[in-house]
């Protein structure tokens, strides 16, 4: 858009049209740069979309031209609505997935009113294409081993000699476990462990190649010593880490999610109305988030966990400005919003790397101490 503005300015001085044709020209190249834009998009949806079930799409389609049925599916994004909420997850009949359940592969379109986009020919206001998940199964085997019985006997003496072999029974059972992890993860796994293998020494330890080989770089974040004021560690840099276990390696990445100190933990710094709000979803936000981490994090910890900031709405921890930095100044906003939320194995001792978001620094006012995050780091 800024490179169409630019061209057109420049046209405007050098045949010197009055000042509304100008406007009208860059409209005009703006227009024509969004059209490319979406026609760019719809023809990524019909390549893509053309491997796929067209039972499982859903969309708002102008006219009775989709693929399926006029609409087809339009509630499992919302409805006819110009700003489409998706499931991520939706129930479908067994005869199209055998797991029941179809997972959203990709969606596009409901930016407004106007921004309608043309597929083969159709028109569509949004479009979103589903794919089964796979389903849970379960095989059995089983091998048994008889009893023996062998019996001799002479003119004399019978002997009766019994040989027992223990009877054994065998169960395997495999189940295949849904979960978010999208199955580019097998892909990433092979080629780390090929990688791992070109770069690991014979005797154990990595090749100078590795990066992480260097004797020096710690194997532990090293944090300075707290500060009297948080603006004294402007242009200090955290000393680079080299983690030299063998993968795989996770990060999990959160931001925006602090709330407001309640009586028992954190409650959303929500602006919904009582009506609006979904009991046990709207009124947990922060401890579902957490409890969904925890069960990942016990097949998949992480290494580290980025904070992307605004960790304690509405404005930052109940200190006023111009505490020192060294000290800590409890207001029970740790103790209840974090440190008793993200609990559990292989989470509990990880380092968080954070950054301060605008509520930090005090929302909107600005004046509250975010020295106070520096401090308890």
């Amino acid at each position: 858009a800024d490179a169409s503005s630019t061209a057109s300015s420049a046209d405007a001085s050098s045949t010197a049209p009055s000042q509304s044709s100008a406007s009208m020209g860059r409209k005009a190249g703006d227009s024509a740069l969004v059209r490319s834009l979406l026609h760019a998009e719809a023809g990524r949806i019909a390549s893509a979309s053309a491997a796929r079930d067209p039972r499982l799409a859903a969309y708002w389609d102008i006219g009775h031209c989709g693929p399926g049925a006029d609409d087809q599916n339009a509630d499992w994004c919302g409805g006819l609505v110009y700003q489409p909420a998706c499931q991520l997850v939706v129930k479908v009949a067994e005869s199209l997935c055998p797991s029941g359940d179809a997972s959203l592969a990709y969606s596009s379109g409901g930016k407004g009113s106007s921004a309608w986009m043309t597929i083969g020919g159709c028109q569509f206001e949004y479009f979103a294409q589903y794919s089964c998940l796979p389903a849970t199964s379960t095989s059995t085997s089983s091998t048994t081993t008889s009893v023996t019985r062998t019996t001799t006997t002479t003119r004399t003496t019978t002997t009766i000699t019994h040989t027992t072999t223990t009877t054994t029974r065998t169960t395997t059972t495999t189940t295949t476990v849904i979960t978010s992890t999208m199955p580019q993860e097998a892909v990433m796994m092979r080629d780390m462990f090929d990688l791992e293998l070109k770069l690991a020494m014979p005797g154990g330890g990595w090749q100078q190649e590795s990066g992480v080989a260097e004797p020096s770089c710690s194997s532990h974040w090293t944090i300075p010593p707290a500060p009297l004021h948080a603006t004294d560690l402007n242009g200090i840099k955290l000393p680079d880490v080299c983690i030299r276990s063998m993968g795989p390696h996770y990060v999990y990445v959160i931001g925006d999610w602090g709330g407001l100190l309640g009586d028992q933990g954190p409650k959303p710094a929500s602006k919904k109305r009582k009506d609006q709000i979904v009991e046990g979803v709207d009124d947990r936000p922060q401890q579902r988030v957490a409890g969904q981490m925890a069960e990942r994090a016990k097949n998949r910890p992480p290494d580290y966990i980025l904070n992307a900031g605004d960790n304690f709405y509405w404005a930052g921890l109940d200190v006023s400005c111009g505490r020192p930095a060294n000290q800590v100044f409890p207001t029970g906003q740790f103790e209840w919003n974090y440190e008793k939320i993200y609990t559990g194995q292989g989470l509990e001792g990880k380092p968080w790397l954070g950054v301060l978001g605008n509520h930090d620094y005090g929302g909107d006012l600005f004046n509250k101490s975010w020295g106070q995050q520096i401090a308890y780091t």
